[in-house]
């Protein structure tokens, strides 16, 4: 079977929401997420909890738009605006797709509307003395381009044990960027 690479939409039948996601390879990463949603360990808590509330009969891939693999990440974010699929009433996706991981922000964060103290901005703030994060560390090897990549490409199916590799880092520190845990906008 030849690699398919483009824009793809989970579409749920039963409420009509639809999850919008970018691949190189469109019907290996649609095995993947039926994989993760079988096992009840899909990433995306929202498509998941709807999947073991329908069942999968109601859920079906329909691919939005073939193109090449450099243009995947254009073509996501693109699709991703065009679908609306962030607002939580249409669809699934939880952040800006393919570019990185932009946080949700806007009334879908939860501290929407609130402030924090100037107690607790003074305590973060003393917190944060002193310590470099990202690529002004000194000793990240990795810059926002090189995250970008490593989360696409593990999106695509690439292996943790491959990424740390090619990058020249643990396997946990690729875990920690897949993740969110660090590398956060």
């Amino acid at each position: 079977m030849t690699k398919r690479s483009g824009i793809y939409k989970i579409v749920c039948l039963t409420n009509g929401k639809i999850y919008v996601g970018s691949s190189k390879d469109i019907d290996f990463r649609w095995r993947r997420h039926r994989m993760f949603l079988r096992n009840n360990n899909h990433v995306n808590s929202h498509l998941q909890a709807a999947w073991n509330k329908y069942g999968k009969s109601s859920f079906t891939l329909e691919v939005i738009e073939l193109c090449d693999v450099s243009d995947l990440i254009k073509k996501e974010d693109f699709w991703i605006d065009e679908t609306k699929c962030l607002d939580k009433s249409i669809g699934f996706n939880k952040r800006d797709g393919a570019s990185g991981g932009t946080t949700i922000s806007g009334e879908d964060h939860y501290l929407y509307g609130k402030s924090l103290s100037e107690d607790v901005k003074a305590k973060i703030s003393a917190s944060r003395v002193g310590k470099c994060t990202g690529e002004e560390h000194h000793g990240s090897k990795l810059d926002w381009k090189k995250v970008r990549r490593i989360r696409q490409a593990h999106k695509n199916g690439a292996k943790i044990k491959y990424l740390a590799k090619e990058y020249g880092v643990s396997k946990s520190a690729i875990e920690r960027v897949v993740n969110f845990t660090t590398w956060k906008v």
